[in-house]
């Protein structure tokens, strides 16, 4: 479920995670003190009831077919979003739009990683607009 925060922005309430590895995730679950993390057996146990859906493996990835998240598994949530970008549209993806969900695609992790990176190491900012526009142009 998620909640509202002051600011308007919306936050998950609770957290399930799976990964094939379940000392990662127990890992990652102890990491977020602050919210109610649960690890789960099996993929279908995470999904079940989930508001939206967050592909973090490299499946889907460019030389690492198929998807995370089973399509069977999708339709009841409202977002999906996948951390992969390269491609930009994913098999994951794909079965959560064909499903009717809003989805977000890596490439928008990639560009902000990208936007922040270089406000960092340069203590400039760029204008993301003007940036997304010249890599339309560019075909990227």
């Amino acid at each position: 479920g998620f909640h509202l925060l002051q600011n308007g922005h919306r936050s998950a309430s609770i957290l399930r995670l799976y990964d094939q590895d379940t000392s990662k995730a127990k890992t990652l679950a102890q990491a977020a003190p602050e919210m109610m993390v649960l690890t789960t057996d099996t993929v279908d146990e995470a999904v079940i009831g989930a508001d939206g859906l967050i592909n973090c493996t490299p499946i889907g990835m460019s030389g690492y077919p198929g998807t995370a998240i089973p399509k069977r598994l999708l339709g009841s949530q409202q977002w999906a979003f996948d951390a992969v970008y390269t491609p930009v549209e994913t098999e994951f993806l794909t079965g959560a739009q064909a499903c009717g969900l809003d989805t977000i695609s890596g490439y928008e992790l990639f560009f902000h990683q990208g936007l922040d990176t270089f406000r960092i190491f340069t203590g400039r900012s760029v204008d993301a607009a003007a940036l997304r526009q010249m890599l339309i142009e560019a075909g990227g």
